[in-house]
């Protein structure tokens, strides 16, 4: 939830730097100021999951398959967990 009158990239820009840690926020302070929230999130992702690295995790989520003796649940956790591993795969 969001203060009324405030765009939702006012508030993405704020609040990103107190969601980096260790050598992300070393770099972002480095970087201040962007002019845009679409800025801040090319350039981060352009630091930190370029695209040779995109491409291997992308496959990696497209090539998962489930073991013969692992749960659904677990097999979905495990997915996921990949899936964090890049926010920008594009993939559906």
């Amino acid at each position: 939830m969001r203060p009324a009158g405030i765009s939702k990239e006012t508030v993405l820009t704020k609040m990103f730097p107190m969601s980096l840690q260790d050598e992300a926020r070393d770099w972002f302070i480095y970087q201040y100021p962007f002019n845009s929230w679409q800025e801040t999130q090319q350039k981060f992702f352009d630091k930190f999951f370029p695209a040779a690295k995109v491409t291997s995790i992308r496959m990696k989520i497209t090539a998962i398959e489930q073991f013969q003796e692992e749960s659904l649940a677990d097999y979905w956790e495990r997915f996921n967990r990949l899936c964090i591993t890049c926010p920008n795969h594009q993939i559906p």
